[in-house]
């Protein structure tokens, strides 16, 4: 190996830790994989964002791994439906009911937004819309570390994923379908939601981490269908493609794993006040570098 293949070798696994350890908390992963990938790696916005897409696919089949007694319950609910065999998991029947509903709301919402901002981007610049993300995401921040702190005692999560109803996976899927939007971050908005529906701080991680799967399959098809995957067989190396990708699955991973840990060991109200914090600190230095 040349220092060149060193080099691009160390690139790819870079840009795989940032998809990694940033997938899964509150701020947007896409802004900082498209800054990484036009100004370090030297992409075309255009390849950058195809290369980023797919990187999402790498951190949900890590999501399928790490979940993967809870997909194969949904699966086995869809096979005993066809069959039209009623004996299934309680478990398996909500999380079933959870990816689906979510997927239309992602669909609707992330669509409808998505044909939206295609139009403002014809009257306003990009850099704002993605400003105003991270100001909604801030405020979001302040408001959850202000709830733990008033309803410490009070406000506490009792939902578990065997109670969600069709309502909490289309809300929810309407909810993550908003992380369209620049700036806007899909693990932050997502668990907010869940969190405040009243789910036992496991739980709504758990939500928010199995509805981002049914999204990105839904997402990459789309793209792939529409011969946008050119754009990364033309323009980058195989190979750092590769060393991104098998990063970004093992990083992901290691992440995945510690934030469950984490959620476990707090009480919900610290929970609260640690993702809140989380969200407020990441997205107000984001705030400050673009003023």
């Amino acid at each position: 190996m040349n220092w060149e293949t060193y080099a691009n070798s160390l690139l790819a696994i870079i840009l795989g830790l940032m998809q990694g350890c940033l997938e899964w908390v509150p701020v947007s992963s896409e802004a900082f994989l498209m800054i990484y990938l036009i100004a370090v790696i030297k992409l075309d916005p255009s390849t950058a964002l195809a290369t980023s897409l797919l990187l999402h696919f790498s951190t949900m089949l890590t999501v399928l791994l790490f979940f993967k007694k809870e997909f194969k319950e949904a699966v086995n609910v869809l096979f005993n439906a066809l069959n039209r065999n009623k004996d299934n998991i309680i478990r398996g029947k909500s999380v079933f009911k959870l990816l689906w509903t979510s997927l239309l709301g992602s669909a609707i919402s992330g669509g409808a937004i998505y044909i939206l901002y295609i139009n403002l981007l014809a009257i306003v610049e990009e850099s704002f819309l993605e400003f105003a993300g991270l100001v909604v995401l801030t405020l979001i921040g302040i408001a959850m570390i202000f709830t733990s702190l008033i309803m410490r005692k009070s406000f506490k999560g009792f939902k578990s994923l065997e109670d969600l109803n069709c309502m909490d996976g289309l809300l929810g899927g309407l909810i993550q379908g908003l992380a369209v939007i620049p700036g806007i971050s899909r693990s932050g908005i997502t668990l907010t939601f869940f969190l405040y529906r009243r789910f036992k701080k496991e739980d709504a991680l758990t939500c928010s981490f199995l509805i981002y799967a049914p999204a990105v399959a839904l997402s990459t098809s789309y793209y792939l269908l529409s011969g946008n995957i050119a754009n990364i067989v033309r323009n980058i190396n195989g190979a750092f493609f590769f060393i991104a990708f098998i990063s970004t699955f093992v990083i992901s991973l290691l992440t995945i794993k510690s934030f469950v840990y984490i959620a476990e060991k707090l009480s919900f109200s610290r929970f609260l006040s640690f993702f809140g914090l989380l969200i407020f600190l990441l997205n107000l230095s984001l705030l400050v570098s673009i003023i």
